[in-house]
């Protein structure tokens, strides 16, 4: 009896003792030893075009609840430290990546700047001639931090048509402030703010009523008013700039 424990205990420390395939220890969950992450650039081939690699980061970062302004300064180490920790292994990756968020911030400060142009002309309404200075000064101000938001892009809900379905999408405003674009997935759709008749604040977000519909917008509570104030005086100038060409 003695023997056969003998034996049954050596099996096992030989069990132990015995190196484990690359397949075995990714398998082992309870391993304080992580594998290393695959690399992010191997999803496309050795020469990837930068535009491949560019929106291969974009969904990295999604992936992580992250946004492009989200990434540090391009030409800082702390951008080379990322790029490496997201799984970009390839110092000329890194260098292609650098050069094309430069070039994607460097328009998205020239379309900011065109936004805020747009944003500061004075309001010729009814409604604005007969506001205070002060609800004058704030209406400015609400317009001008509402587009620069919009210019960059924020994520919100919509509701599908139909199945109503609740999908997340990114809507923005472009450089021009008179299109908002909703891009859910592999779909995008826009609506020309001068066609926009109605904006209404709901129980679970902003309604934009227009030609093709009604379309749902699910923001958190806190910034339905703002939302739906700010896109609803953009909609109403964008509509009486049509009249008047």
């Amino acid at each position: 009896m003695g023997d056969c424990c003998s034996s049954l205990a050596l099996c096992e420390a030989d069990k132990l003792e015995k190196p484990l395939s690359f397949a075995e220890y990714v398998e082992v969950d309870a391993s304080p030893f992580p594998t290393r992450p695959k690399a992010a650039s191997a999803g496309f081939p050795r020469g990837a075009t930068p535009e491949q690699l560019l929106e291969l980061l974009r969904q990295t970062l999604k992936a992580r609840q992250l946004q492009m302004k989200d990434l540090p300064e391009p030409k800082s180490s702390e951008f080379t430290q990322l790029l490496q920790e997201l799984g970009f292994e390839s110092a000329l990756d890194r260098v292609k990546l650098g050069k094309m968020v430069t070039r994607e911030r460097t328009g998205e400060a020239a379309n900011v700047a065109n936004a805020e142009s747009s944003a500061n002309v004075s309001f010729d309404t009814l409604e604005y001639e007969e506001m205070s200075r002060l609800q004058k000064a704030e209406a400015k101000y609400l317009i001008k931090d509402f587009v620069k938001c919009m210019i960059q892009g924020r994520y919100l809900q919509t509701v599908k048509a139909g199945s109503g379905e609740i999908v997340d999408c990114l809507a923005t405003l472009n450089k021009k402030v008179d299109r908002l674009v909703l891009a859910c997935g592999q779909a995008a759709s826009e609506v020309r703010l001068a066609e926009i008749s109605e904006v209404t604040v709901s129980s679970e977000g902003v309604s934009v009523l227009g030609l093709g519909g009604e379309i749902p917008l699910l923001l958190p509570e806190e910034e339905r008013e703002t939302f739906a104030n700010a896109l609803a005086i953009l909609a109403h100038r964008a509509a009486r700039t049509e009249k008047l060409q």
